[in-house]
């Protein structure tokens, strides 16, 4: 496999915008955030690193509408998955904190991203 790296992104949480995680500190990586070449049509987020927040936080990770992880450790926490979470082109990745704005106490959210060219031709079915 050769991975063509797309860089990082970082967002700190703020109050909650998405509907899902009202009244909490929440990080959402925008499609404009993740911006990547149209040329892309998905990539791969393959590490994410959280600091900061309370202690004593967990979050759950959403792809657009639909929950893909949760971790109980939601404060300084690094994280990489056997599995990369794969992102379409304009999808939306939100990072739901369980920790109330009036704590003052956002997080920072930084993921990592790579682009695998094989993965295209898979999906075309190709071999």
């Amino acid at each position: 496999m050769t991975y063509i790296p797309l860089n990082a992104r970082s967002v700190t949480a703020t109050p909650d915008a998405t509907g899902f995680n009202i009244g909490n500190w929440t990080a959402a990586f925008t499609p404009a955030i993740l911006s990547v070449s149209t040329q892309i049509p998905f990539f791969e987020i393959f590490k994410m690193v959280v600091t900061g927040g309370a202690p004593g936080t967990s979050l759950i990770v959403k792809i657009d509408n639909y929950e893909w992880d949760t971790t109980l450790i939601g404060w300084q926490n690094a994280w990489d998955p056997a599995q990369p979470m794969l992102v379409q082109q304009g999808q939306e990745v939100d990072i739901l904190f369980n920790d109330p704005i009036s704590d003052n106490t956002p997080a920072t959210v930084t993921v990592w991203m790579r682009y695998d060219p094989n993965l295209a031709q898979q999906q075309q079915g190709g071999s």
